[in-house]
């Protein structure tokens, strides 16, 4: 019986300070767990994958072309620069 009374008596002491922690400061600490904890990528594969999805989405936002810009097939690329009289 001893081991279900020091149980009892350790999850009272648990609720009591929860209960005591001001709102705020539980959202708080809740929001800082979550930030320390490492991406499921790597806790599930390692750090591997997760730099080729990194280095992945750096290359598909420089490819990706300008919204509302369209090219200008039509010039040669002198006369887009201003080289040419074209």
């Amino acid at each position: 019986m001893k081991d279900g009374a020091e149980y009892v008596k350790y999850v009272t002491a648990r609720l009591v300070r929860y209960i005591d922690t001001p709102t705020e400061q539980r959202r708080q600490n809740r929001i800082d767990a979550k930030k320390r904890k490492e991406p499921w990528l790597v806790k599930w594969f390692g750090w591997a994958p997760y730099s080729i999805l990194l280095w992945y989405r750096s290359v598909k936002s420089k490819v990706r072309p300008r919204a509302g810009v369209k090219p200008d097939l039509g010039k040669t690329e002198e006369s887009n620069h201003g080289g040419g009289t074209g």
